[in-house]
Parts: C-alpha cells; sequence; structure tokens
C-alpha cells in the first residue's frame, strides 16, 4: 500500500471513530486489514491505541493496549456504552455457565472479584489461571483460584493460555478444530492489554501467534456468537467503536471487564 493511501486509511478511520454518531461498528478484520503495523492512537491515560501484527495486509492480531486509570469487573448488567463515558475498553471476561434470564455470581466460572467483593462461582476445570488488580497493581498468575488474603479491586479466573512465556496446555484442543475468532487479557513489553485475533482462526494458530508476538502472559477470554460483543472509544468520553455486533445471545453474558 503506498504511504498516502494508507494515510487516508487512517484519518477515515479516525473520523469514523470520532465523528457525530454514537457508535460505529467495525468487524476485527476490518480494522487490522488497514491499520498493518501502524499504531493509530497514542498510549496514555485515557486513550486507546489500537495496533496490529502482521504485514503485506494480512494483519493476524489486533492489539487494544487502554491508558486507564482503573480497571474493574462489572457482572450482571453489561455497561452501557452511551452512559459510562468514561469507560475505554469493555469486553466479556470469564465463561458464564447456563443461559440464564436472571444473573447470580454462581452463574460465573471461578471466584471473582467485582468492585473490591470477592464472589464465589462454579468450579470450572478449565480456569487455571488468574487475573487481578488492586487498584495499583495488576498480575497473571498460574492458578485456578484467586486467593483471597488482600484487598483486591478486580480479578477473574479463566484458562491460561501463557504465564510468564511459556505456553500452556491448550485446553480447546479437545474441542472441534474449528475457525473462530479469539481473544485473550495479556502483557506485552511489560504493558497490559487485550489482544484479539484479526479473522477467524483455529486455536492453535491463535496460542502460536501470541507466542510468537512475545507475550508474557496472555489468559483467556469468552468469545463465541454474542460474547464477542464489545467495544472500546478512543479517548474517554467520545463516540465508541463496537467491536462485534450485538445479537439477542448477548442478554445471557454475565462479566464484563473494563478499563476506565
Amino acid at each position: 500500500m503506498e504511504r498516502s493511501t494508507l494515510f487516508a486509511a487512517l484519518f477515515s478511520l479516525i473520523a469514523m471513530s470520532s465523528g457525530c454518531s454514537t457508535s460505529k461498528t467495525v468487524p476485527c478484520g476490518a480494522c487490522a486489514s488497514t491499520f498493518l503495523d501502524v499504531a493509530l492512537w497514542t498510549k496514555g491515560g485515557g486513550t486507546v491505541a489500537l495496533d496490529s501484527l502482521g504485514k503485506g495486509g494480512d494483519s493476524s492480531l489486533i492489539i487494544f493496549t487502554p491508558g486507564f486509570r482503573e480497571i474493574d469487573l462489572v457482572c450482571g448488567k453489561m455497561p452501557d456504552y452511551q452512559k459510562d463515558t468514561d469507560i475505554l475498553l469493555c469486553c466479556e471476561a470469564a465463561f458464564t455457565g447456563e443461559l440464564r434470564e436472571e444473573f447470580s455470581h454462581d452463574n460465573i466460572a471461578g471466584n471473582h472479584v467485582s468492585s473490591g467483593v470477592f464472589h464465589e462461582g462454579y468450579e470450572c476445570p478449565d480456569n487455571t489461571g488468574y487475573f487481578v488488580y488492586d487498584g495499583k497493581a495488576w498480575s497473571f498468575a498460574l492458578s485456578g483460584r484467586i486467593p483471597q488474603d488482600k484487598p483486591l479491586r478486580a480479578g477473574f479466573s479463566q484458562n491460561m493460555i501463557i504465564s510468564e512465556g511459556k505456553v500452556q496446555p491448550r485446553f480447546r484442543d479437545r474441542l472441534p478444530d474449528g475457525r473462530y475468532y479469539f481473544r485473550a487479557l495479556c502483557s506485552l513489553e511489560g504493558m497490559l492489554c487485550v489482544i484479539e485475533s484479526a479473522k477467524e482462526i483455529r486455536y492453535a494458530e491463535f496460542v502460536d501467534l501470541l507466542s510468537s508476538a512475545g507475550v508474557e502472559n496472555a489468559l483467556y477470554m469468552d468469545m463465541g456468537s454474542g460474547w464477542n460483543y464489545s467495544w472500546f472509544r478512543r479517548k474517554s468520553g467520545q463516540d465508541v467503536t463496537i467491536i462485534h455486533p450485538w445479537i439477542e445471545k448477548c442478554k445471557y453474558t454475565t462479566n464484563w471487564i473494563v478499563f476506565r
């Protein structure tokens, strides 16, 4: 792609994210094929940096790096992007057990922390790691349960894909080898970020891509049709970009990690 063409595409997407309308829906593959290896938004407080890995227009991973001041796990009702204008990034985190009309914490896989309160979820053998945030620092650990020996602001349990640079056993190997979008909460070069496949790929490919990118830690995030609905905004208070569209099944989702 010529440099002038690339920058024209970038400015077009900037206008799309900060225009007059409330939101725009952008499939991840479309974002990645346009952004290539260029960082669109500067990392910093109150912003989200959007980068991608891949060359020649064939980007494989999209990296969302929020410049946050706070992290929380919201449970029960998904934040409203029209009202919660200080949220930079919002996406599903832990597994949901059953499709229930009414919310209860025991329908979330593993113990978790929401707004500083510990909750017990259902036992999930696939949970091999967790992420926690104490209001100042965040961390990952290779353990199926979050310890309750110190105050925490937010945390959830999930399957640990990569721990301290080492790929862990692939829990999806026993499942049908289809092509899907995948997403993980990661640490990359010491930065906390959410990384998603730019297109539908096999799970083994996603793991290999994360490892090749040098991801230090990667915790799986619940996906699938309905569960992949998520959104971000380039800057606090501005309009949002919806990554995957809302569908009827979204009403069964139960928990979301949010960055403010």
